[in-house]
C-alpha cells in the first residue's frame, strides 16, 4: 500500500502553462539543470550514440538501451535518456526504465514527461517519497510555465498499474487545493480514464456543487452521462449550465454539439448562432452553421456561411466542395464543376473529382468522364478499386459488355480479393 504523508502536496502551486522550451526572459523554471559534462563530443560519446542507434534499428534493444543510457551519462543528452527509458519499457524491464528515468530527471529536471514517467514507475514500484517528490515537481513546473498541473499529474497517474493508489494520490492532491475546481476535475478525468464512470460522475458533481459557475465541470458531466447512455440527462445538464453561465463558450459549444448528436438540427443551428456571438470569427463555428443549414435545406443561408469563410480565407477546400454540392443540387452543373475543381489534394479531393465525372457522364460527356477516372486512378492508387468500379459503370453507358467485363477482370487482377469488384462482376 502506498502511504502518503500529511504534507504531501502542501504548497504546491496551481497555476499552469506550457512547460519545456519557455523563454528565459519571461519564465523562471523551478529547477536548475546540471552543467553538461562536456563541451564537445569525444570519440567515446560519438561511438556510444552510433552503436545505440544502429542497435535500435537492428532490433537489438538490450544493446540499444545500454548505449543510449551511456550516451546520456557521457553527454548529458536528455533525449538519449528518454530513448533508453522507452526502450526499457518496450521490453518490459521497468527496473531498467527506472534507472534511465532517474538519469533523465537528473539531466532535465524541468521536463514534464520525465517527471510523469517517474511518477508512474515509482508508484508501481512502491516508492511513495519519490512519487511525492515528482508530483510536487510537476506542480512547480506547471506553476512557472502556465500549464494545468492537475491534469499533468492525472496523466501520469492514469498510466499506473495501481489504480487504487493512483486515485488516493489524486484525491490527496485535490484535498490540498479545495478552492481550485481543476483539482476535482482532474480527479474525475482520472476515474473516467479507467472507465470508472460512476466514480467520475460523483467527483464532477462535487465540483459543480462547490463551483456552480465553472463551465468545464458541466461539460465533463454531460460527457460522462452520454457515455452512460443518458443523452437526455446530458442535455438537461448543459441546458442548466447555459442558463447559469450563459456567456461560457465551452458550455454553449457542448450544448450545440449534443443537439446535433441528438438530431435536433433546428435547435442546434440556433445554438451555434449563439456560440458565434460569443466567439466571433471562429471559422469552425461558421462552418458548422453552414453544414447545419444544408441539413435544414436552407440553401441560401448555407451558401452565405460558406462564402463568408471563403472571403475570410478559411477552409477553402471544404467550402468549395460544399458550394459545389449546393450548386449541383440546384442543377447549376457548370458552377458546381467550377467549385469542385477548386478542391485541393486532400480528404475531399477524391469525392469532388468523382462528382465531376458523374456530372460529365450525365451530360453525355462520357469520354471526358472516363479520362478523368483513369487519370484519378493513377493519381490516387489507394482508391483504385472504387475507381475500377466507377469506370466500369461509366463504360456500361457507352461501351460493350466485353469492355465492361475486361475492366472487371483488370480490376480483379490488380485487386484479387476486393469483394465489391467480385460482387459487381458476378452480378454483371
Amino acid at each position: 500500500m502506498l502511504l502518503c504523508g500529511p504534507l504531501l502536496f502542501a504548497g504546491c502551486a496551481t497555476t499552469t502553462r506550457e512547460q519545456t522550451t519557455a523563454k528565459p526572459d519571461s519564465v523562471v523554471l523551478p529547477f536548475e539543470p546540471p552543467e553538461a559534462p562536456m563541451d564537445e563530443l569525444d570519440a567515446d560519446a560519438v561511438f556510444s550514440a552510433l552503436v545505440g542507434e544502429i542497435a535500435a534499428q537492428r532490433g537489438d534493444l538490450e544493446m540499444a538501451y545500454r548505449h543510449q543510457l551511456q550516451t546520456a551519462v557521457l553527454t548529458g543528452d536528455a533525449q538519449a535518456a528518454e530513448r533508453a527509458a522507452r526502450i526499457a519499457l518496450a521490453v518490459k524491464r521497468r527496473d531498467l526504465a527506472l534507472r534511465a528515468v532517474r538519469e533523465w530527471v537528473r539531466i532535465a529536471p524541468n521536463e514534464v514527461p520525465a517527471r510523469q514517467l517517474a511518477v508512474m514507475l515509482y508508484l508501481d514500484e512502491n516508492h511513495p517519497e519519490k512519487v511525492t517528490e515528482n508530483i510536487q515537481a510537476i506542480m512547480a513546473i506547471a506553476e512557472s510555465t502556465g500549464r494545468d498541473g492537475f491534469l499533468l499529474v492525472m496523466a501520469a497517474l492514469a498510466k499506473s498499474r495501481d489504480h487504487d493508489a493512483g486515485m488516493r494520490l489524486m484525491r490527496r492532491l485535490a484535498e490540498a487545493h479545495p478552492q481550485d475546481p481543476r483539482a476535482g476535475y482532474a480527479t474525475a478525468r482520472l476515474a473516467l480514464s479507467w472507465k470508472q464512470n460512476q466514480v467520475a460522475e460523483q467527483e464532477i458533481r462535487r465540483v459543480i456543487d462547490q463551483h456552480p459557475k465553472w463551465g468545464k465541470a458541466y461539460v465533463l458531466l454531460s460527457r460522462i452521462l452520454v457515455i452512460k447512455g443518458d443523452k437526455d440527462g446530458a442535455l438537461a445538464v448543459l441546458e442548466t449550465a447555459a442558463a447559469r453561465i450563459p456567456k461560457d463558450p465551452s458550455v454553449n459549444i457542448a450544448l450545440a454539439k449534443l443537439l446535433v448528436d441528438k438530431g435536433d438540427y433546428e435547435k442546434a443551428y440556433r445554438q451555434f448562432l449563439k456560440v458565434q456571438r460569443l466567439t466571433p470569427g471562429d471559422p469552425d463555428i461558421v462552418f458548422s452553421l453552414g453544414i447545419l443549414a444544408v441539413q435544414l435545406e436552407k440553401t441560401d443561408v448555407a451558401r452565405r456561411h460558406f462564402l463568408q469563410l471563403r472571403q475570410d480565407g478559411e477552409m477553402q477546400d471544404q467550402t468549395a466542395y460544399y458550394l459545389g454540392r449546393l450548386d449541383e443540387s440546384e442543377g447549376k452543373f457548370d458552377a458546381a464543376i467550377a467549385f469542385y475543381e477548386q478542391v485541393g489534394k486532400g480528404e475531399l479531393y477524391y469525392e469532388a473529382q468523382i462528382r465531376i465525372t458523374r456530372i460529365l457522364a450525365d451530360q453525355g460527356q462520357l469520354d471526358e468522364a472516363l479520362g478523368r477516372v483513369q487519370q484519378l486512378r493513377a493519381e490516387m492508387p489507394d482508391h483504385s478499386p472504387q475507381l475500377f468500379l466507377a469506370e466500369a459503370e461509366l463504360t456500361r453507358k457507352a461501351g460493350s459488355d466485353g469492355e465492361v467485363m475486361a475492366l472487371y477482370d483488370k480490376g480483379l487482377a490488380a485487386h484479387p480479393d476486393d469483394i465489391p469488384i467480385l460482387y459487381a462482376r458476378a452480378l454483371f
